[in-house]
């Protein structure tokens, strides 16, 4: 991809807007036959259709809790070279804000815009995917949950996310102790397991986020790229899951 097209896909990502994805099927020879159903939610918690997002993948993990499981996949969409201040790319999130709450019914905090305005705080997906990824370490069912409320704090509440003595906070309104979030945020293991994640992310195609994955009878299959309902979402789960 031309930095160019990297530009511009990463503008697209962070004012909400999914790019095209290419996600495609590949095997996975440690998945067992008889093994319950996992949905890969691929996210970033920088995405404002991953924010918006949300409820829906809630509302379906809870209607079919009983006959499928969830993991979360980091995809790192803002590392790197696409790291900046928030005002480099905020007159273009600030109009894109509205066709994100029009269709999703989600609103966008004003601590958020206000900080688009302000247009100084650096902009990096690595801190807060380092938090989930620790948390994950720590209670993985309650992993997708503790995401959430990472985005929460950040499109809701407007709060600063490279700030790591935030996460200890958030950690404790899942059942995580602080004291515990931030030992596994300071073990290199968790940055690992954020690398092995965007690795997995490039595997399976994933140019845009969020994405959804079955992985199911020896197979991972997409199953959702981008924003979609409750009931968009569960019909394309229950079409994958008797997919051949």
């Amino acid at each position: 991809m031309s930095p160019l097209s990297i530009l511009a896909a990463t503008t697209l990502l962070l004012c909400g807007l999914p790019c095209t994805a290419r996600p495609h099927e590949v095997a996975d020879t440690t998945a067992m036959p008889d093994q319950r159903p996992v949905l890969l939610y691929v996210m970033d918690p920088l995405c404002g259709w991953c924010y918006a997002f949300g409820h829906e993948l809630d509302t379906v993990l809870a209607q079919m809790a009983d006959s499928i499981d969830v993991q979360l996949v980091l995809g790192g969409m803002v590392t790197g070279d696409r790291e900046g201040p928030m005002g480099d790319r905020a007159g273009y999130i600030l109009g894109a804000i509205p066709r994100l709450e029009s269709y999703t019914g989600v609103r966008i905090g004003e601590p958020y815009k206000d900080q688009l305005r302000l247009g100084t705080r650096w902009s990096s997906s690595a801190p807060p995917s380092l938090a989930i990824a620790a948390f994950r370490t720590l209670a993985p069912d309650r992993a997708v949950a503790f995401a959430h409320e990472v985005q929460h704090a950040y499109f809701r509440d407007g709060l600063d996310l490279n700030d790591r003595s935030l996460y200890p906070t958030l950690a404790a309104r899942h059942g995580v102790d602080g004291a515990q979030l931030t030992a596994a945020m300071a073990d290199p293991a968790a940055n690992l397991a954020f690398e092995a994640d965007m690795r997995r992310s490039a595997d399976l195609g994933v140019q845009g986020f969020p994405a959804v994955f079955l992985v199911h009878k020896g197979s991972t299959r997409p199953v959702s790229s981008g924003y979609r309902s409750a009931p968009e979402l569960r019909a394309a789960v229950r079409a994958a899951l008797q997919a051949r």
